[in-house]
């Protein structure tokens, strides 16, 4: 991006003045001074290094990376509890299915979450597939007061 291309010309140019403005940063931040000037100064000789600490990486592509993880994770994560109702003959018989099938899917999120942050797993699955239930009603109570305050479905 333009930003960073001007700070690399401005290391390639001037470099010192590059160095004093990471310095400055460093002091400002709280580092005292002679440990900020041997740091800049180290740094300097890094151009590479420099750049990034003073001008990080806009990160364009984890961000999109991301945002299709996340997307296929919402996707995925729709699919276990709606399956049931394109099986099952009844929207009644369905359901214990889905409400199973959820908090298989959310006691597996959990556990994966834990294991990864090393959070203590039964207390991560139990705050998942509490929270998750719990948003489940609030969701089937709002669309239930929604469904009488404007009289669908009857």
């Amino acid at each position: 991006d333009g930003a960073r291309e001007r700070m690399e010309a401005l290391l390639a140019i001037d470099p010192q003045r590059a160095i004093r403005t990471y310095q400055g940063e460093l002091m400002a931040s709280g580092i005292p001074a002679p440990l900020a000037e041997e740091t800049a100064r180290t740094l300097g000789k890094n151009q590479r290094a420099l750049t990034n600490l003073i001008l990080p990486d806009s990160g364009g592509d984890n961000e999109l990376r991301s945002a299709l993880f996340t997307g296929g994770a919402y996707i995925i994560g729709v699919i276990f509890p709606v399956l049931p109702y394109f099986l099952a003959p009844t929207a009644l018989m369905a359901l214990p299915f889905s409400i199973l099938l959820a908090g298989l899917s959310l006691t597996v999120v959990a556990s994966l979450v834990a294991m990864l942050s090393g959070i203590p797993l039964k207390e991560k699955v139990l705050e998942m597939v509490v929270l998750g239930f719990a948003a489940a009603g609030l969701s089937y109570g709002f669309g239930s007061l929604m469904r009488s305050v404007f009289g669908l479905g009857e």
